[in-house]
């Protein structure tokens, strides 16, 4: 009687070399936008606003040493630099 070899333990198919580079890095992007292009796109933009919310946060962080060392609320800070708070 011929031995039955488990399918789940056969060796997966190789990947196909244009799909895999086509694989997006980030599962988030990837799944919201599967285009290879369109996801490079928007992984550019997610890096691009993480970057802007660091120094937006570097910026709120001096303004608040300025108005500490002022003894000043951060409005009038914000008001002197012509800066909006909702910057």
């Amino acid at each position: 009687m011929p031995i039955e070899q488990d399918s789940s333990l056969t060796k997966p198919a190789e990947a196909d070399p244009v799909e895999a580079k086509n694989i997006v890095s980030d599962p988030i992007a990837s799944s919201l936008c599967p285009h290879p292009d369109a996801s490079q796109t928007m992984q550019n933009h997610i890096r691009l606003l993480r970057e802007y919310n660091d120094i937006r946060d570097i910026g709120t962080s001096l303004m608040g040493i300025i108005a500490d060392n002022r003894r000043m609320q951060m409005k009038r800070v914000y008001e002197e630099f012509d800066v909006d708070q909702k910057d």
